[in-house]
Parts: structure tokens; C-alpha cells; sequence
């Protein structure tokens, strides 16, 4: 047979069971205490309501970056679908400039050789030689071209002045 408890061991127990149960309900007690306290302190008060104020801002920037992220997303998939390329060709404009014309008194023409002005009189031919007076008329013709070589060369050379005179203002004004 099994001893039975005696009843010292059993109230024993009870009491030490009691105890336990009253220190469980003091640490509580005590637990609830210091949370009343710390809820009632201010400066708890403020870091829970800094605490609640930053979770609120966190959470509508979350909301506002996904609204981004959708928007993104959108463009992302409509640009795929279309051809974004840019053809800078097609910025260019393909006009030609207008071809630049001198002035014609800035013109630079060669000067022209009295062999030229020369050559326009006609050499007599043997039936000219026939015909009496051939020798006056072909001295009159080169005398004639000779002077026109003359008046040439008077215009060129005011010519060639005037343009060394505008390209030399104009170098001064620079």
C-alpha cells in the first residue's frame, strides 16, 4: 500500500500553492502598475505620439510611392509597345543656303592680257593685202584695240583699289 499524504504535507502544499498564486498576482499587479505609469508619463506619452504620427507619414508615402510605381509601370509597358525612336535626320533642315554673290564691284576678275584685246583684230589675208589702204586700216583696228587694252586697265585698276580699300576698313573695324 502506498503511504497516504499526510494532511501537514497536504496543507503544505495548499499553502505553497497559495503562495505562488499570490506572487503571480503581485508580479501582475506590479506589472499593470508600471504600465499605468510609464502610459501616464509624458515623455512615453510624446514618443508614442511621435511613434503614431511617423507610422501614419510612412504609410501614406508608401500609398503615394505605389501610386508612382503603378504610373510607372503603365508608361513602362505603353512605351514598350510603341516605337520611341527619334530620327535626328529629321531635325536637320536640308534646304540649301542661298548661294553667296558678291557685289560685283567686290568681283575679283582676272586681268585680261593685251594679247587678248589684240587678237580680236583680224590678220590681213592675201586678198586684203590686195585691196588698196589695207595697211591703214589694220594700224587704225590695233590702235583702236590698244586703247581699249588702256581704258581696261583704268577700270581695273580702280576697280582693284575700291576692294583694297573696302577689305581694309573692313579689317579695321575688327
Amino acid at each position: 500500500m502506498q503511504d497516504k499524504p499526510s494532511y501537514a504535507k497536504i496543507v503544505y502544499q495548499i499553502v505553497e500553492e497559495a503562495k505562488l498564486n499570490r506572487e503571480l498576482i503581485n508580479n501582475r499587479k506590479a506589472q499593470q502598475k508600471t504600465e499605468r505609469e510609464t502610459l501616464r508619463n509624458p515623455d512615453t506619452i510624446y514618443y508614442r505620439e511621435r511613434y503614431q504620427a511617423l507610422q501614419r507619414y510612412i504609410e501614406e508615402s508608401n500609398k503615394e510611392l505605389e501610386s508612382t510605381i503603378l504610373g510607372l509601370r503603365n508608361i513602362l509597358e505603353h512605351s514598350l509597345t510603341t516605337n520611341n525612336t527619334i530620327l535626328f535626320d529629321n531635325f536637320r533642315i536640308h534646304e540649301d543656303f542661298r548661294k553667296f554673290e558678291a557685289p560685283e564691284e567686290l568681283q575679283i576678275v582676272e586681268k585680261a592680257s593685251k594679247d587678248i584685246f589684240l587678237s580680236i583684230v583680224p590678220r590681213p589675208t592675201l586678198i586684203n593685202k590686195l585691196i588698196p589702204g589695207w595697211k591703214r586700216r589694220y594700224k587704225n583696228a590695233i590702235q583702236a584695240a590698244e586703247k581699249d587694252y588702256q581704258d581696261y586697265e583704268k577700270k581695273y585698276e580702280k576697280r582693284f583699289d575700291a576692294i583694297v580699300n573696302i577689305t581694309a576698313q573692313g579689317s579695321e573695324r575688327e
